[in-house]
């Protein structure tokens, strides 16, 4: 949603291929309802919605290790996506300017951190399960 419409003018020319679409669009889809259909026997709690960051933390350390280390993600770049490339204009901590503008690594990593945290909050107070845990709560409360 946020970089397919910039993927061609950065060099992307297989942002709409069909394995781009399933790897980002439909399996991402297919694994929300999954979750939510499905009688997991999972209890949310709240701390648990922390626990959220380690994938992207470990994938970002991944990257960032690999772009250090010279690899080839391919299309001859150091960075599998264009919000980890240290080398831009922006670079880790700044800001520049263009079409469209671009901000530094840590800024992205801040905004994929809360816009994964948010997704979690509302999986944990969507889940059926967290909310009959609620409402199991809040009947003891008034009783």
């Amino acid at each position: 949603c946020f970089l397919a419409p910039f993927a061609e003018d950065a060099g992307y020319l297989d942002a709409w291929a069909t394995s781009s679409i399933f790897t980002h669009v439909v399996v991402p889809v297919l694994s929300i309802i999954d979750h939510f259909i499905d009688d997991y026997d999972i209890v949310y709690k709240k701390s648990h919605i922390y626990l959220t960051l380690i994938p992207p933390f470990l994938y970002a350390l991944f990257a960032s290790i690999s772009n250090w280390c010279g690899v080839d993600f391919g299309r001859g770049e150091a960075y599998p996506y264009p919000f980890l490339n240290y080398y831009s204009d922006a670079g880790f901590f700044g800001f520049a300017q263009g079409n469209p503008p671009q901000v530094g690594v840590f800024y992205w990593l801040i905004f994929i951190s809360l816009l994964v945290l948010g997704i979690a909050w509302l999986y944990y107070y969507f889940h059926p399960r967290t909310k009959l845990e609620r409402r199991n709560k809040n009947n003891k409360k008034n009783k």
